[in-house]
């Protein structure tokens, strides 16, 4: 039988099976099952089950090296109910935390009152951070008991910095800002993906088929945590080349994995590290005052050696277009403020440099750079590129010194660079640009070091205005063939 609600009594409507209620209301059915149906003519129960409202909210937060609590975002909270013990709870609510790591779900259970408990997740925003027997960290709190009708229950959690439960919050906290950075540039989130913590089963922190893997040591290092998440983004938009392998900072890999190799992996490192510490930049994390977070500096304190600035780069990471720190470094200097310090007199949008590499799937230094020039920036952008190229060696030196005798024709000269003397630049053309950066000539090549103009093309120079502008054209042609790289360029007077 179905009784049916009219205004403030039951009135018997048919006879039916109430079964199939139970995959629509389960509340519903059980009301049902709780009414006297022994005939028609029969008194009818008319008492209603109570039902307990109430509100539950709370703070997660998660403390970082130095103990400092930091608020949780996109962190999954489940609220649950139950009759006695946290064994027979279940699921009545559930929430996502807000960047101030606040959540709040107001539930509804049978009953006049209720008993609750919440489990906070590490997981939210399609990163879920798993310990290596794959079962996700969550934590429970206490249960509070005989919660009445329009209560509010306060439950929060700060996870500590000494276990791997606290400490996995950290780490998804981590890959959760790199994945808001990538909504900034492809306004959608990143798939999801999962992380292992700790794992040592790859010998380090790296990623492999679609899953992070995260050293114990590595839990507060965001920089090389954000750098594998880098690797997985190139690996979804197809920018990671398919080379791998060991790696130092100071390694020209065209020697020591062969020229095509070299670039590759060059690119797969340094793109990555590249990754890390713009996003970082991007996405403001320095007012998070969070340990070697937000700054310019790629830092690992797993591995005291690792601690070198991409911004500032030390000499001996200037090697070359097969240089994973060059790689990185060059990269950053585009997308940051121009510095000229710091060799840098180019800045580019973040979202127009990532174009360009997801939509020209660059996977080698060169091919982003010839990207870069084929891109519809003005000549004059691209032309000031040249200056960060010829201070990481990957395009080559312009002097500045030119003798321009009267009656004579110029000479221009130039250091070669490209990394080593085995895979040094070895095609070289001089380019000059009107003040309005209109091309006027370009010499033919040479292997040479320096050029002499001849007369004809010293006159269309001295033709086309009182400034001009030179640089150099680079090749790398020891197979494959890289480049053009153009180099610095310098002003020059033809009055």
């Amino acid at each position: 039988m179905i009784y049916c609600i009219s205004g403030e009594s039951y009135d018997y409507s048919l006879t039916n099976s109430i079964d199939c209620l139970k995959n629509y209301s389960s509340n519903l059915y059980a009301f049902l099952e709780s009414v006297d149906r022994e005939g028609e003519s029969g008194e009818v129960d008319r008492s209603v089950n109570s039902y307990v409202t109430y509100n539950v909210h709370g703070y997660i937060r998660w403390k970082d090296s130095n103990g400092i609590l930091h608020p949780a975002s996109n962190v999954t909270v489940n609220i649950y109910s139950t009759e006695s013990t946290i064994s027979n709870g279940y699921i009545i609510g559930s929430a996502t935390t807000d960047s101030n790591g606040y959540y709040s779900v107001n539930v509804q259970n049978s009953g006049t009152e209720d008993n609750v408990f919440i489990r906070v997740q590490s997981s939210g925003l399609n990163v879920t951070v798993r310990n290596a027997s794959n079962v996700i960290y969550s934590y429970t709190s206490m249960i509070y008991n005989g919660v009445t009708n329009g209560n509010s229950v306060s439950i929060s959690y700060n996870a500590n910095n000494s276990t791997d439960l606290g400490k996995s919050m950290c780490v998804h906290q981590s890959f959760e800002l790199a994945n808001r950075y990538m909504y900034s540039l492809e306004n959608t989130y990143m798939n999801s993906i999962n992380i292992s913590f700790p794992d040592n089963s790859h010998g380090t922190t790296c990623y492999y088929n679609n899953k992070i893997y995260v050293l114990s040591g590595d839990a507060f290092d965001w920089d090389v945590l954000e750098h594998e998440y880098g690797h997985y983004v190139a690996d979804v938009f197809n920018i990671l080349a398919n080379v791998g392998g060991s790696h130092y900072l100071n390694e020209i890999l065209a020697l020591t994995k062969g020229k095509s190799n070299g670039i590759k992996l060059a690119w797969n490192e340094g793109w990555a590290t590249y990754f890390a510490i713009n996003l970082q930049n991007k996405m403001g994390a320095s007012s998070m005052n969070i340990p070697n977070v937000g700054d310019e500096c790629y830092s690992d304190t797993d591995d005291a050696n690792i601690y070198y600035s991409i911004e500032s780069v030390d000499s001996d990471y200037l090697l070359g277009e097969s240089g994973e720190v060059a790689v990185s470094g060059i990269l950053y200097d585009i997308t940051d403020p121009t510095n000229s310090s710091d060799n840098d007199e180019i800045y580019c949008s973040n979202s127009n440099i990532w174009y360009i590499i997801k939509n020209n799937t660059c996977q080698t230094l060169s091919s982003f750079v010839t990207s870069f020039y084929n891109s519809s920036f003005t000549t004059q952008t691209k032309l000031k590129l040249g200056k960060t190229l010829s201070h990481f060696k990957v395009a080559a030196l312009l002097s500045s010194t030119v003798n321009i005798a009267y009656g004579s024709n110029p000479t221009f000269s130039w250091v070669k660079q490209g990394g080593s003397v085995n895979y040094q630049n070895g095609s070289f053309s001089l380019a000059f640009y009107d003040s309005s950066y209109n091309l006027i000539l370009k010499t033919s090549s040479t292997t040479e070091s320096s050029q002499t103009l001849t007369t004809v093309q010293w006159n269309q120079i001295k033709n086309s205005g009182s400034t001009v502008y030179c640089c150099v054209e680079t090749y790398q042609t020891t197979a494959p063939t890289t480049g053009p790289y153009y180099s610095n360029r310098i002003s020059i007077s033809t009055s």
